[in-house]
């Protein structure tokens, strides 16, 4: 224990030794610097006017450059791509068609419902194609009657059977699509 307290004391003598504190007067630091009238070498002055004309010369690019970038962007690096952005850009396009299928059983009564959940409903307004079955729709039915806003109807109906009711199918394809 008194060896370490030695050795410690030994140590802190030598630091406190060379740890000098030298002091300067403003007279003594100007005399370090050369004096102002004297000339400046030619290499420094040839070196500022080439600076400057490069530096004329990059700021002439740089105008040329943003008048010509302003219609064609580079993309920034490190932006967000992916599936997200891609589908913002198609707008209301998913990237693979939706079909809405169903089994009705007698479209007559309830054009209603289905012109309101394709105005309403996003599954419905954004699908590509809504086929329906079972219409029960005959030739003497109007398209007229049985259409949708913002769809165009391709159907079929029942024929050559001695039924009147069911059968027949209808498809509705979205204009957007």
């Amino acid at each position: 224990m008194y060896v370490l307290c030695g050795v410690i004391q030994c140590v802190l003598m030598m630091t406190a030794a060379t740890n000098v504190n030298i002091q300067y007067d403003s007279a003594s630091i100007l005399s370090l610097r050369p004096p102002l009238d004297s000339p400046l070498p030619a290499e420094f002055i040839n070196d500022v006017s080439r600076l400057q004309e490069v530096q004329a010369s990059h700021n002439e690019k740089e105008y040329s450059e943003n008048a010509t970038t302003k219609k064609h962007r580079k993309r920034r690096r490190g932006r967000r791509s992916g599936v997200r952005v891609r589908m913002r850009r198609r707008g209301m396009k998913t990237p693979l068609p939706a079909i809405t299928f169903g089994n009705i059983r007698s479209i007559r009564n309830k054009m209603n419902e289905l012109c309101t959940n394709c105005k309403f409903i996003q599954e419905y307004r954004d699908s590509a194609v809504i086929a329906l079955t079972e219409t029960w729709l005959q030739d003497r039915d109007a398209d007229s009657t049985v259409t949708i806003d913002g769809f165009m109807l391709v159907r079929s109906d029942r024929r050559g059977v001695d039924k009147d009711r069911g059968g027949g199918v209808a498809s509705y394809v979205n204009n957007r699509w």
